[in-house]
């Protein structure tokens, strides 16, 4: 016997969810449910933030040096490892950028919301405030929102707060509504 999904209420909605025009209404007034993206860098500006590094500019200086005091074979040898070294991590980097981006584009996470009175699954961007988003063992927490019905549900909580054992969580009545004391 499979316990019944907690259900998630994402702002003030039904118990059978939204309506499928409400949440197109929803969705052109909030927009999707992502996290916006950072602003990214320019390449040049990455390359050129590697030059920061404690460690680069003590060598830096240490080939200035060789190169005031004329020994200019160690003054080569150190600006050629210290190019190098740049180029690599920069390269290096760039490309698991670009790998992250592209598997992010590839992986959608999904949810199941309640639509139309029935149970939907949906790409987790397409949530819209007061979609009531069920929750099945294992899965991830799609949005912020408010618990409205659930039985033994405990949530993982490490990634937030660092406390390594799952916390269980009861519905609780917002102030005005019945039952809130």
């Amino acid at each position: 016997m499979q316990a019944a999904p907690a259900r998630l209420n994402v702002a003030t909605a039904p118990p059978q969810g939204l309506t499928s025009a409400r949440a197109r209404q929803l969705a052109l007034r909030y927009g999707p449910n992502t996290v916006r993206a950072t602003r990214e860098r320019t390449p040049l500006f990455e390359l050129l933030r590697r030059f920061r590094s404690p460690l680069i500019v003590v060598l830096l200086c240490a080939s200035l040096a060789s190169a005031f005091t004329g020994d200019v074979a160690s003054f080569v040898i150190i600006v050629t490892m210290v190019v190098l070294s740049v180029a690599i991590d920069f390269v290096q980097e760039h490309r698991a950028g670009r790998a992250a981006q592209a598997l992010l584009h590839r992986v959608q996470l999904h949810a199941t919301a309640l639509r139309d009175g029935r149970a939907v699954s949906l790409p987790v961007a397409r949530l819209v405030p007061g979609d009531v988003v069920l929750l099945f063992p294992g899965c991830l927490i799609p949005a912020d929102g408010r618990l409205v019905e659930a039985s033994g549900l405990h949530v993982n909580e490490a990634i937030l707060t660092g406390e390594p054992f799952p916390r269980e969580k009861r519905p609780q009545a917002l102030a005005g509504e019945e039952g809130a004391g």
